[in-house]
């Protein structure tokens, strides 16, 4: 009995740590996924801005 609850506490570890690492890894994407789509949002709000006054400018100029 001992040598397998033994092997059994070994494999556990082991699925342990690929569980916290699969897990790590999801966050860290999510993390960076979310980063760069609000840098984009923010690089697309300064473009419509940008467009926008510049449609204004154009319109004033007409």
């Amino acid at each position: 009995g001992t040598v397998g609850s033994a092997e059994m506490d070994c494999h556990f570890s082991v699925w342990g740590v690929l569980a916290f690492l699969s897990l790590a890894l999801i966050v860290s994407l999510i993390f960076n996924i979310s980063q760069y789509i609000r840098k984009k949002r923010e690089a697309m709000i300064t473009l419509t801005q940008e467009m926008t006054q510049f449609m204004a400018i154009s319109v004033k100029i007409f």
